[in-house]
């Protein structure tokens, strides 16, 4: 009897996690999204939007972190909800976990100075580079951090930076390594000019 009670327990307890867990990722993105934490009708849209990318294959928990993670950067409702199919897009594209993704995404886009309007941008772009040269949207990511401020100020594109992030991983320059060749290049050239 107490066999079958501790494994009704735990059966009990595997079924009922997943859903508490997910509760509370959904709770704390609501509560470090301002107009959520303030407007039931947009806690419902957050709500919603994590559970719909489940029937993408996506974890309800971990789009909820993802989630969050864009309202830690400063996304309100509606840009998550504009940001998000991107950030999921991605992920799938290239294999990477949901909550890093919406990090390496957004973090690229401040760089740049984009919002969430141009993270289908962001995701296509980064996306393209992970799965046409050898390397990870990860290191694309690191890469495309060290140069976006610098481009910017030099007025270069967003597209033009990201082939040369791929040409330089093609050459065996991936990650820190390739944004902080690019950054050295980008900071020559100013200084020529």
């Amino acid at each position: 009897v107490g066999l079958m009670a501790a494994g009704t327990g735990y059966a009990l307890n595997s079924a009922i996690q997943p859903a508490l867990d997910y509760e509370r990722a959904i709770t704390d993105t609501i509560a470090v999204t301002g107009d959520a934490a303030q407007n039931l009708g947009n806690e419902q849209k957050l709500r919603t939007l994590s559970a719909s990318f489940v029937s993408l294959g996506a974890n309800a928990t971990d789009t909820a972190r993802a989630m969050e993670f864009l309202a830690l950067a400063g996304y309100d409702t509606q840009q998550q909800m504009q940001a998000m199919p991107n950030v999921l897009f991605a992920a799938k594209a290239g294999s990477e976990d949901v909550i890093k993704t919406a990090g390496y995404l957004s973090d690229v886009a401040t760089g740049f100075g984009f919002g969430a309007d141009k993270f289908a941008r962001v995701s296509d772009v980064m996306t393209y580079i992970n799965n046409e040269t050898s390397t990870t949207l990860g290191a694309t990511a690191e890469a495309m951090k060290e140069i976006g401020p610098y481009a910017v100020q030099a007025g270069l594109d967003f597209e033009n930076m990201a082939a040369g992030i791929g040409v330089l991983a093609n050459a065996g320059f991936r990650g820190k390594q390739a944004g902080t060749a690019m950054r050295n290049m980008l900071l020559s050239f100013t200084k020529m000019s």
